[in-house]
């Protein structure tokens, strides 16, 4: 049902482009608006802390879950996945979507992390926000590469921070200029990158602060203290302890506070080792829920004696996790502490194999995903979160009511893929599949006869070793490849005994130079706004927020081997393919096809191997079903507004009643819905 709500809006929303002037007020639970809803504090586990409180500058979604709390932008998506008014009670666009105008609502106020005012926001602020970002070279800069006025020029040097198509028009008015027609602007409204900063508050935090001069090295917002920032969200910041805790209290000053109704959040610091200590913690009530690890038989023996009644299946999510390769490789250790054992000669060899189409598709047709997968959602499961694409298979529809997933189907057919007419839509696996690995590992040897000293080619994997999910996950990914091309490559399994070393080691890496690995299965990406571009434009190979995933450098910084592996892999190609899908800005289904044309070049030519999406894991909880924010866009989903917390484990029988109730208020708040 949440996938087939998530189509009907985007359609909704990028087809027709959305103007609301209601009240926010959406998020009501059912019943009388003025009814008390009590809920409990909610108290979690995680392994990633609290780094950066600069939410217009960090791209991490460990740091988003957290700063979203924080800071509200001008509009959010609401319980029901429909765009409201945030910071902004209305907004309108012109000119076919050229230009987008917020109207801001009045008497919001900024206050300290004693909970203090300090001013109101304004739509100066909108301003200070976005020039800080850049000004900062924030992490989600290219989110608005050739969308908004006077990005690109500023990305590639020859534009200023005053030149950004953003406009304080009066106190209450913020204007954004598009580059070109941009009918999905809203959506992209809902993500940290156009969220406000007070200038004062900010410059006051150090002289690099300044938005004529930026210098992180001598600013201290958002350095990770309570004090670091303003606070206009739900929530002010009231412990920040690394490798320990990450507190929250409520805002009392609220704009919105009705709508709050958990008082305290805690994240407590946990690496997930220990399973069976994190079910006790859930059981006693300590924390709100968990998902049910597969690799622990005792705790789901406990958990189905125990709350046979309450286990379900979690929801599968808009982010999409792959494989990459790394075409550069130039990194062979993380601090002298993960090291890998290959000769010069196996390094060179890998090298050179990767950078062969047919190597990676035999290596994409050898993964078997489901058998991975299994190692922590359970062999039921296994299956549940495969996703054979980047985008969501159905995250956006044509005005014929095709989804995307049929569209890159039809273009993999035209481009006579081994997958012409798959099926890619979630919950199978599409590509494993040991005949076409065999053929690709013999087109391969053929091809790289002479140019590698030796077979099979030793390829480095590494994985968190306090994991037990995680250790079986690198386990089974090594047997499926070996098993079916062990003659073409061998897998290095490589331990990392600290998250430090493994999430900096691959995911976080932030130049390719850094990026210490040949293969990388637990990348991931979350939709911004509502569009394909969102996932698409992270793989461009001069502005990509992810090409450091694939051991390259953006444009400007390259060496000779990052510009000959994006010419070798066809990425140059893509990035032509990308640019002619932005620029269709008039036609919509004709945009959504040519975006179709370039994932599925992606995938055909084994550039990425999509692996899975979030959910979809045994689980129990505290959290009433449906009190959140669902659309997969921007951070709503993360800002806890709406989130009622039970008193109990809910259970399969109320989870029905409350998926019925949430049904009913859904139509009704869709058929009043102003857009």
């Amino acid at each position: 049902m949440r996938k087939l709500f998530v189509s009907v809006l985007a359609m909704m929303l990028l087809l027709s482009g959305c103007s609301n002037s209601g009240n926010g007020g959406s998020g009501n639970q059912g019943g009388n608006e003025s009814e008390t809803i009590s809920s409990a504090d909610y108290t979690t586990f995680s392994s990633t802390g609290l780094e950066n409180m600069d939410y217009l500058v960090t791209y991490r979604a460990s740091d988003h879950e957290y700063n979203a709390l924080l800071v509200d932008g001008l509009v959010d998506y609401d319980r029901f996945g429909l765009i409201q008014s945030s910071m902004a009670e209305s907004w309108e666009s012109s000119e076919g979507g050229l230009v987008w105008t917020f109207k801001l609502r009045e008497g919001v106020q900024w206050v300290t992390s004693d909970g203090e005012p300090y001013a109101e926001v304004t739509a100066e602020d909108f301003v200070t926000g976005l020039k800080h970002a850049y000004g900062f070279d924030s992490g989600m800069a290219s989110v608005l590469n050739g969308i908004l006025k006077g990005v690109t020029e500023y990305l590639s040097g020859t534009g200023t921070l005053d030149g950004l198509g953003v406009e304080a028009v009066d106190k209450y008015t913020v204007k954004y200029t598009m580059e070109t027609p941009c009918s999905f602007f809203p959506s992209i409204a809902t993500y940290a990158l156009l969220y406000p900063v007070n200038q004062s508050f900010l410059e006051s935090k150090g002289a690099g602060c300044s938005l004529t001069n930026p210098d992180p090295s001598t600013c201290s917002f958002g350095d990770g203290t309570p004090g670091s920032i303003l606070y206009n969200g739900a929530y002010v910041l009231t412990s920040n302890v690394a490798q320990s805790e990450v507190k929250f209290t409520k805002n009392t000053s609220y704009y919105d506070a009705d709508r709050v109704y958990i008082n305290n959040i805690a994240y407590y610091y946990d690496d997930g080792s220990d399973t069976t200590a994190i079910f006790n913690a859930v059981d006693a009530g300590t924390y709100t829920g968990m998902s049910l690890p597969a690799s622990n038989e005792a705790v789901l023996t406990a958990a189905r004696e125990k709350y046979a009644d309450s286990i379900y299946t979690s929801q599968t999510g808009g982010s999409t996790y792959w494989g990459a390769f790394n075409f550069n490789r130039r990194a062979y250790d993380y601090e002298g502490g993960v090291v890998s054992p290959k000769t010069d000669a196996e390094k060179a060899d890998t090298k050179v194999a990767i950078l062969n189409t047919n190597f990676r598709r035999a290596v994409m047709y050898a993964f078997d995903r489901a058998a991975m997968n299994a190692q922590s959602r359970g062999v039921d499961l296994a299956e549940v979160t495969l996703r054979n694409m980047i985008c969501e298979p159905d995250f956006v529809i044509t005005s014929e009511g095709k989804q995307y997933s049929d569209l890159v189907s039809a273009e993999l057919k035209e481009m006579g893929s081994e997958l012409a007419g798959a099926d890619l839509t979630d919950g199978h696996d599409a590509f494993f599949n040991k005949d076409l690995a065999t053929k690709y590992a013999n087109l391969a040897k053929q091809e790289l006869t002479g140019k590698v000293s030796s077979f099979p080619i030793k390829m480095d994997i590494f994985y968190y070793g306090n994991s037990q999910s995680q250790a079986n996950q690198a386990s089974a990914f090594k047997q499926s490849i070996e098993a079916a091309i062990g003659d073409l490559v061998e897998v290095n399994l490589i331990v990392c005994q600290t998250t430090n070393e493994y999430y900096y080691s691959g995911y976080y890496a932030e130049l390719g130079e850094q990026a210490n690995y040949d293969f990388f299965y637990g990348a991931g990406w979350g939709p911004d706004y509502a569009d394909p571009q969102t996932y698409l434009a992270i793989f461009d190979p001069y502005t990509g927020d992810m090409l450091s995933n694939f051991g390259l450098n953006p444009q400007g910084l390259e060496d000779e081997g990052d510009k000959n592996a994006k010419e070798v892999t066809g990425l140059n190609d893509f990035h032509n393919m990308l640019q002619a899908a932005m620029a269709e800005t008039t036609d919509t289904d004709k945009r959504y096809q040519l975006f179709a044309e370039a994932e599925a070049w992606l995938i055909d030519n084994a550039i990425i191997v999509p692996n899975t999406t979030a959910g979809g894991a045994y689980a129990i909880n505290r959290v009433r079903p449906w009190s959140a924010a669902t659309f997969p866009v921007g951070l709503s989903s993360y800002k806890m507004r709406d989130v009622i917390v039970e008193d109990h484990i809910v259970t399969l029988e109320e989870r029905a009643e409350f998926k019925k109730q949430w049904e009913a208020d859904r139509a009704e708040a869709i058929a009043n819905y102003t857009h």
